[in-house]
């Protein structure tokens, strides 16, 4: 298995994957077909498109783009940006190419803490695994596609809820 973590700018990220060779051996080992974990900002690579601080390619290894956050001023409470906090995690009813892995990851009602101001956007709607409700917007929590799971929160902030996510991911 690899896990890609991530944190800060997405446009920095990705610069930092291809100067040290790192795109290729990501690519090479999805290719495998063993589990691979993108968190945070390393769920947003897997994209093929980032909106923050420019225009950014990522790894394109699933379709879809990376967009900042909608700002809603008649949400009650407002909503603020960028998501900081514990929310739940509930399962996308679509079914995806990854939804095997849908319900051993993801119980239900469990709570993670999540910190970013953009989000992915996938083109199929199956690849969205999971959502968590952010000011009463539905927000792409976990994406995935055959070996490939995304999440967008921080399993190692999101103390025994996160600690028992990684604990899954090694099973699977």
């Amino acid at each position: 298995r690899v896990i890609l973590p991530g944190v800060g700018a997405f446009s920095t990220a990705m610069a930092n994957l291809r100067t040290t060779g790192f795109e290729d051996s990501v690519k090479n080992f999805v290719n495998t077909g063993r589990p691979f974990l993108g968190i945070c900002v390393g769920m947003q690579l897997l994209m093929e498109h980032s909106s923050e601080l420019g225009s950014h390619q990522g790894l394109s290894l699933i379709s879809g783009n990376v967009e900042k956050l909608a700002f809603c001023h008649n949400s009650a409470p407002k909503i603020r940006i960028p998501h900081i906090g514990w929310a739940s995690v509930k399962i996308n009813g679509t079914e995806s190419k990854a939804s095997q892995y849908k319900t051993v990851l993801f119980p239900d009602d469990e709570y993670y803490y999540f910190v970013h101001s953009y989000a992915c956007r996938p083109l199929f709607k199956g690849d969205g695994l999971a959502t968590c409700d952010y000011g009463g917007q539905k927000i792409i929590a976990a994406i995935g596609r055959g070996n490939i799971i995304g999440v967008q929160f921080h399993p190692e902030r999101s103390g025994q809820a996160g600690l028992s996510f990684l604990q899954r991911f090694l099973t699977i």
